[in-house]
C-alpha cells in the first residue's frame, strides 16, 4: 500500500463525483473515510449525475410525465429540487464558488421545443414560487447563442458550482 494512503479506513469511496462527495461529507463525522478519485476519468459518474442535479431532474418534466404519469413526475421533480438545494448547501460548505444561473435548457428541434414549453408549464403548475422564463429563438440569437436553437427555458433557482 502506498504511504499516501492510511493503513486502515472504515469506508473507502471510489469516485469524487456528486454521490461520492456527498457520501464522504456525510460520513466524515462518523467514520474514517478515504475518497479515491481519478483526476482525469474517461467517463465519470459526474458526467451524468451532475447533469441530474444541475437540471433538477434527469430528464425534463414533460418527458417524465409522459413516461411516469403526473403524480410520479411531480414527486420526482420536487425531490430533485430539494436535492439541488442540498447540493448548493454542500458547495457552500466546501467553499466552492456558487454562481446564479441561468442554466439554460435548449431545444434543437420543434419536438424538443414543444417538450420545453410543456416543461415550463408543468414547473409553473408544480411550484408557483418558481419562475420559468421561456426564451424564443430571436432572444437566443441576440444573446449570442447562434441560431441553432429554437427555444430555451431558464428555471429560477438554477446555479453553477465550480
Amino acid at each position: 500500500m502506498s504511504s499516501q494512503f492510511p493503513s486502515k479506513v472504515d469506508v473507502a469511496i471510489l469516485g469524487g463525483g456528486l454521490a461520492g462527495l456527498w457520501l464522504a461529507h456525510r460520513l466524515a463525522d462518523h467514520a474514517d473515510v478515504l475518497l479515491i478519485d481519478d483526476p482525469a476519468p474517461s467517463r465519470s459518474c459526474i458526467s451524468t449525475s451532475l447533469g441530474v442535479v444541475a437540471a433538477g431532474q434527469g430528464d425534463n418534466p414533460a418527458r417524465l410525465k409522459a413516461a411516469l404519469g403526473q403524480e410520479a413526475s411531480e414527486s420526482l421533480w420536487r425531490w430533485s429540487r430539494r436535492a439541488v438545494s442540498g447540493l448548493r448547501t454542500l458547495c457552500e460548505e466546501f467553499d466552492l464558488d456558487v454562481s446564479e444561473g441561468p442554466v439554460l435548457r435548449l431545444a434543437l428541434d420543434e419536438h424538443e421545443a414543444d417538450e420545453l414549453r410543456a416543461t415550463a408549464s408543468l414547473i409553473n403548475d408544480w411550484e408557483s414560487a418558481t419562475q420559468v422564463e421561456v426564451i424564443d429563438r430571436a432572444e437566443l440569437v441576440e444573446g449570442g447563442l447562434g441560431d441553432e436553437f429554437l427555444l430555451g427555458i431558464a428555471v429560477d433557482g438554477d446555479f453553477l458550482c465550480s
